[in-house]
């Protein structure tokens, strides 16, 4: 998927090598098995910059879903990318272009999988 015509305009070289290393890493679990402190595709999750005092609350979606969900982040942006994989508690960093970010991930809102949504 990653070196599809379709999404190279939609993804740097260096977030899809970010995407490419993640999918190299990961370990495959059922969905079913997958626990409820990481963050999967359509993930709500709240993130905290502490040296800012501020907070953000997201949707990691693919690219088409844009448009479709408040505040959604794209898997094949910076943010997204950044996020997909990891846990509750990790610290993620990503630049996107213009800012740093570099923001805790203080809560899984919702979980798609924890909700019986397998295959969204």
């Amino acid at each position: 998927m990653l070196d599809c015509r379709e999404t190279r305009p939609l993804a740097t070289a260096e977030v899809l090598d970010e995407l490419a290393w993640r999918l190299e890493e990961a370990v495959a679990v059922p969905p079913q098995k997958l626990p409820a402190n990481v963050v999967s595709m359509n993930s709500v999750v709240r993130l905290v910059d502490d040296s800012a005092s501020r907070e953000l609350v997201c949707t990691v979606v693919y690219p088409a879903e844009m448009d479709l969900v408040d505040k959604g982040v794209s898997v094949l942006g910076p943010i997204g990318a950044a996020l997909v994989g990891n846990e509750v508690g990790d610290l993620v960093e990503w630049w996107d272009g213009e800012n740093p970010g570099r923001w805790r991930i203080a809560e899984i809102v919702r979980q798609p999988e924890q909700d019986g949504d397998f295959y969204r």
